[in-house]
């Protein structure tokens, strides 16, 4: 069960350093 729930945060983690370098690269592109 700690392996799972360990798992998920990590895959959260990485997903939301995706989303936030997605924000950064769009905002250049953008701007």
């Amino acid at each position: 069960m700690m392996f799972v729930a360990g798992f998920f945060m990590g895959a959260g983690t990485v997903i939301g350093i995706l989303i936030l370098t997605a924000c950064a690269i769009w905002k250049d592109l953008s701007a």
